[in-house]
């Protein structure tokens, strides 16, 4: 099983406040598990990430699928700054993360 933790930069506001990061299950088939932690408690599934907090629909382009960093396609430090997106609680929604990412580990 692979775990991706998602780290977070501090609000302008509160340069000193260190936000929880979430974590990310990943199994042998390449699956991914219920989002845990962060400062939101369970936010449902990764879904990708973007350069603003709400993907604007006529640049679906610059959405980046959680799947591509899983699979080894897009690397961790190139989503620095990006906001991560995921599902509502009923799955049929989707919402960004108003916080920007600092930084992702990948571990086995």
């Amino acid at each position: 099983m692979t775990t991706i933790t998602i780290h977070y930069q501090s609000p302008e506001g509160d340069p000193f406040k260190v936000p929880r990061p979430h974590r990310v299950d990943i199994d042998e088939q390449g699956c991914a598990g219920l989002v845990r932690g962060g400062e939101i408690g369970p936010a449902g599934y990764l879904l990708g990430f973007c350069p603003t907090v709400t993907p604007d629909p006529d640049s679906w382009g610059e959405l980046i699928l959680a799947h591509q960093l899983y699979d080894g396609d897009v690397l961790p430090r190139d989503l620095i700054g990006y906001y991560p997106q995921f599902t509502g609680s009923g799955e049929e929604t989707m919402f960004g993360y108003d916080m920007k990412i600092d930084r992702i580990e990948v571990s086995a």
